[in-house]
């Protein structure tokens, strides 16, 4: 399982400098220490003081950026939460879910747990950008949950982990920047064998995003996809 050192919690343009103090505090409880902000509100709030009650301890080492897609480089696998079906992704997992998935990653793969603003949630282009979707279990007549009690979800569920000392055997899951080489490789060579005849292509790219998302795929894996389009390329230049 990987370090907590290495789990991440991003914060997508969180809106109420008082829910980024209530998370600070849920992060805390869970032993998480890793907060990134992206495009945050004014943190020089007084309410954000208050609701850490006091601990800025992790808001003074987070990470800041403009850009989800940078902020995410960094990390091996990159799991988006939402509260509603998103139809472009066939599986979403639970807390409990994501945290079985996060004991098979290499002690010390980065992980980043990706948490929407607080009125509308992540929109589909942040989606995109991750490689696994997961939403917490509620009602139906009240699904809606705050920012910082999501985070306290996914805290718990993962320091429940670490207290029960789960072994499973470590894989080594590749980075954004792999993944994002290889889905421009492959985009590359759909095109050259034609077969965006079938559809819109950014909607086909999406769905093999999706599954190939979900596999959290290896080094290795990608030298093989990688080599199979290489293979393809090869010979149609020489078709050609």
């Amino acid at each position: 399982m990987t370090k907590l050192e290495n789990i991440s919690i991003v914060l997508v343009h969180p809106q109420n400098p008082g829910n980024i103090g209530s998370v600070l505090r849920a992060m805390g409880n869970g032993g998480l220490t890793h907060l990134v902000l992206v495009d945050p509100c004014d943190l020089n709030n007084p309410e954000l003081k208050k609701m850490a009650v006091g601990d800025l301890s992790i808001l003074g080492k987070a990470k800041i950026y403009s850009d989800l897609k940078e902020a995410l480089k960094p990390f091996r696998w990159t799991i988006a939460t939402t509260r509603r079906h998103r139809r472009r992704f066939n599986q979403t997992l639970s807390p409990r879910e994501v945290v079985e998935k996060i004991k098979g990653v290499h002690s010390q793969s980065k992980i980043a747990i990706v948490f929407g603003p607080e009125d509308k949630g992540l929109e589909n282009a942040e989606l995109a950008l991750c490689q696994n979707l997961s939403t917490i279990p509620s009602h139906a007549h009240f699904p809606s949950l705050n920012l910082a009690q999501a985070v306290m979800i996914y805290s718990y569920e993962i320091y429940r982990a670490r207290i029960e000392k789960f072994q499973s055997k470590s894989e080594d899951f590749v980075g954004m920047k792999a993944l994002e080489g290889m889905y421009g490789h492959l985009e590359k060579t759909l095109f050259q064998i034609g077969y965006f005849t079938r559809g819109k292509p950014e909607r086909l790219m999406e769905s093999i995003r999706n599954f190939l998302g979900r596999a959290l795929l290896s080094a290795r894996d990608i030298r093989i996809l990688r080599g199979i389009c290489s293979t393809i390329e090869r010979k149609l230049k020489v078709k050609s």
